[in-house]
């Protein structure tokens, strides 16, 4: 793999993990408004941001 191949592929994972960073995110908010944030999990989370 050349280094220009490995460095798009960098970018295309550093921009998914920030999608899923801000969705994770999201969805914490959004629980934690509706459940409190004792009464929220991390599956929980996970399974809202749809990121299992």
């Amino acid at each position: 793999m050349d280094k220009r191949s490995s460095a798009k592929r960098q970018q295309r994972e550093a921009t998914t993990a920030e999608q899923t960073r801000a969705a994770l995110v999201q969805a914490a908010l959004k629980l934690f408004g509706r459940q409190g944030f004792d009464g929220t999990s991390t599956r929980q989370i996970a399974a809202e941001a749809k990121a299992n």
